[in-house]
């Protein structure tokens, strides 16, 4: 009887764990193995996917010479490039480009006042009809103490900072 027993519980202990390993394949098999979401914005590269991937192929009026990913992402001065996407409850589709500028555009005064990195950003909008346009060129700093401020620009000198991309010129602020 006592036999019997023990073999019982060897018998339940390896059919159990078989069950088990079973389950935890068949649930592994259905994790899916490629993204969901729709853009990310946290990561663009070469395989990019929603409006970052369309606003980049996209050409602005007045600055037929590139497309407008070619010539953030070929302006030399920039250290660094980040794109978000965002959407708001209409349905309308935001593009954020910050470029981060070197440590040459900081003075003194500036890097006194806590100003560790300096850029600009560019916000496109796409439209329910497909158009696009350049909503905001705002002045971007990063303080010491971690937080960015972004100073949007008037419209004159929002026009100086994208014929500096687009002419691959240093930007002064």
């Amino acid at each position: 009887m006592r036999f019997t027993s023990i073999a019982m519980m060897i018998i339940l202990s390896i059919w159990s764990g078989g069950c088990s390993q079973h389950a935890e394949n068949k649930v592994q098999q259905q994790v899916p193995k490629t993204s969901l979401v729709h853009g990310t914005p946290s990561k663009q590269g070469a395989g990019e996917v929603g409006m970052v991937a369309v606003v980049k192929k996209q050409v602005l009026t007045g600055y037929e010479s590139a497309p407008i990913g070619k010539a953030i992402e070929g302006y030399h001065f920039f250290t660094k490039k980040e794109w978000s996407e965002s959407r708001n409850s209409k349905g309308t589709f935001y593009i954020d480009v910050t470029g981060w500028l070197d440590a040459s555009t900081l003075d003194l005064d500036s890097i006194k006042e806590g100003v560790a990195a300096r850029g600009v950003q560019i916000k496109f909008v796409i439209y329910e009809n497909g158009s696009l346009s350049v909503v905001m060129v705002s002045k971007v700093e990063a303080k010491t103490d971690g937080k960015i401020y972004a100073d949007p620009m008037e419209d004159s000198k929002a026009k100086q900072v994208l014929d500096r991309i687009y002419a691959n010129k240093k930007m002064a602020f």
